[in-house]
């Protein structure tokens, strides 16, 4: 019966499985076997194998590039060969016209398989005792040359693209003419449906900003990282132009939903970010915002909340933020329930202000940075644990290792103990705490904690093992606990495996290398 569903459920079914395992290495392999059910299972496999190819090879592919090339006309091959690039003038046939199919065209992993392609063809007419390549820059040429070609035999026949992607961090040596590729006659059909645009790079001199905006307004997740203002040959007219359009570009896009938003400035022009928030601001099918970083050295506490008041999940990594708004504050988040900050360098106002400003809704909160206030430490330790109180929803809260210079571990905990509420289901703490204060910890904590994470990095055995039977003794008596992560625990780490077998006949036990970013507040 399952080969009989209809062709659009397929489909749908067909690219879910992409993007939701899309971390299996081995996914275009296992899919493998639904080519041969059926010529429809077949059809639609295909489709979607090759909306988006080079990502799932993840790694270059010359024979991925030899199954375009055959594909080719006459016309798009006279088009190569007069751009140096050798291949036959005669047609291969192919059962699919693959190029059709794709989806997500990311320039540089096109870019990088057509290397790949280059330097296999160029072995292989050195082994038949043909001429050979004279330099790495004759291939670099054609390379560039091929890649952008491809481009434009893509643009040209597929019907709609859903993600484009002009970064260049693992190739950041692509000539900036790559960007050209916005302009070619079939770009602006191409992508009027797109959903997804990635940009990752630096000191451009090309602004490619407006032709985005001019062939769609549809776009739900921005990923712009580095928008180049860096070039020192850039005057002030034209620092000013760039920024014009970027706001120009945020506030149009009306239907976005992710944004991810790295901006470098020089100096001189660093009181520039101003400007943009407020046109973020206007963005209102926003959910879901990262900034990465960011001085915002002329913004207020007070300006992000009232730009993003209707967002999600705010983001913060490696910012520096520090002003506050001596104006009485004239709205709060409205449904905000993840908030991170993460390598960053706040003061203790701001903090109050977007925490204070999302107390009726948060879920989800990791501190993780540098507290810029010169206040003595028990004041900023003071200040800071009783900002928790008030998050009555609150049911993740990571406290790091950064914010234990406020004070010794032991006061740390008890305080935190008194001020996590009782809503709290999964607690992070990446300091190194003796076990009787972790004891006191959970004894006097009113929240039945779901899964508690640990750093045991660096600590002794017979401490490790004195933890787990506390954790363990914790689970047993509250019957809530289901999961403990134990971060840099080693084989060394205990003194025998006789604690934590124990431990994880009870619980589920995890010990990763190391500390991570969970996914749950970061994806």
């Amino acid at each position: 019966m399952v080969e009989k569903l209809p062709a659009e459920t397929l489909h749908e079914i067909f690219e879910r499985i992409i993007q939701t395992d899309n971390s299996n290495e081995n996914l275009s392999q296992l899919l493998f076997p639904c080519l041969l059910v059926c010529r429809s299972w077949c059809l639609n496999m295909v489709q979607v194998l090759w909306s988006k190819p080079f990502h799932l090879l993840r790694k270059t592919s010359s024979k991925l590039i030899q199954v375009y090339l055959d594909g080719l006309s006459k016309a798009e091959r006279k088009d190569l060969i007069a751009a140096g690039i050798n291949i036959s003038i005669i047609p291969s046939k192919t059962l699919f016209d693959y190029m059709s199919f794709l989806k997500d065209l990311n320039f540089e992993l096109i870019y990088n398989s057509a290397q790949s392609w280059l330097e296999s063809k160029t072995n292989e007419d050195y082994e038949n005792n043909h001429l050979m390549l004279n330099n790495s820059s004759d291939i670099e040429q054609q390379t560039f040359e091929l890649a952008k070609g491809l481009c434009k035999v893509f643009l040209s026949h597929c019907e709609r693209l859903k993600s484009i992607d002009l970064s260049r961090t693992m190739t950041p040596t692509i000539p900036n003419d790559y960007l050209s590729i916005i302009k070619l006659p079939s770009a602006e059909k191409a992508l009027s449906q797109l959903e997804e645009f990635k940009f990752t790079a630096r000191d451009l001199d090309r602004d490619i900003l407006p032709d985005i905006l001019n062939y769609c307004n549809s776009i739900r997740s921005i990923d712009m990282f580095s928008i180049p203002f860096l070039t020192d040959s850039m005057m002030e007219d034209d620092t000013d132009r760039r920024i014009d359009s970027l706001c120009r570009f945020l506030s149009s896009q009306r239907k976005v939903r992710r944004l991810s938003l790295h901006i470098e400035f020089r100096n001189s022009t660093n009181d520039k970010i101003a400007s943009i928030i407020p046109s973020i601001g206007q963005i209102d099918s926003l959910n879901w915002i990262k900034f990465y970083s960011i001085d915002f050295r002329c913004v207020t506490a007070g300006d992000i909340v009232e730009a993003l008041s209707n967002v999600k999940t705010l983001l913060f990594e490696g910012c520096t933020l520090t002003l506050t708004d001596i104006r009485p504050q004239r709205t709060r988040f409205h449904r905000l329930t993840k908030l991170a900050f993460y390598r960053f360098k706040f003061s203790l106002d701001v903090m109050n202000v977007l925490i204070v400003s999302c107390e009726e809704t948060l879920r989800e909160i990791q501190l993780r940075g540098t507290i810029s206030d010169n206040s003595p430490n028990e004041a900023k330790r003071a200040r800071l644990i009783s900002m928790f109180t008030g998050c009555s929803k609150l049911e993740h809260l990571e406290f790091h290792s950064s914010l234990f210079l406020f004070g010794t571990s032991s006061e740390i905990m008890d305080e935190l103990s008194d001020a996590i509420p009782p809503s709290l289901l999964e607690f992070y703490i990446d300091c190194k705490c003796l076990p009787q204060e972790l004891d006191a910890f959970l004894e006097k904590c009113n929240a039945n904690l779901q899964c508690l994470a640990l750093s045991t990095e660096d600590v002794k055995a017979n401490i490790n093992d004195e933890i787990l039977v506390i954790v363990r003794k914790y689970a047993i008596s509250k019957n809530s606990l289901k999961k403990l992560i134990m971060a840099g625990l080693s084989d060394q780490s205990i003194n025998s495996s006789r604690e934590l077998e124990a431990t994880r006949k009870v619980i589920k036990v995890d010990t990763p290398m190391q500390y991570a970013k969970p996914l749950s507040i970061w994806n």
